[in-house]
């Protein structure tokens, strides 16, 4: 996770504060630019997602989402 977060504070992306409560701790936030981006890539995968389910019947929707359910049910344990 550090190296990764090491990558994302050299773009400019991300800032790393130390925590208030915890001198061990550090916080990580989105610079505006990473905020954008973010933005950005949550409105590609929302349409991306959208032509995937176009591809249904009209009714299939709710049959998928059953589906989906069953398989994710297991993981919320």
């Amino acid at each position: 996770m550090t190296n990764r977060i090491d990558r994302l504070e050299e773009r400019g992306l991300v800032l790393r504060r130390r925590s208030p409560d915890d001198r061990r701790g550090v916080l990580v936030e989105l610079t505006p630019e990473g905020l954008e981006r973010v933005d950005t890539a949550m409105t590609d995968l929302l349409a991306v997602e959208a032509r995937i389910l176009d591809a249904l019947e009209p009714g299939g929707r709710p049959a998928l989402a059953a589906l989906l359910r069953t398989v994710v049910g297991q993981f919320d344990d």
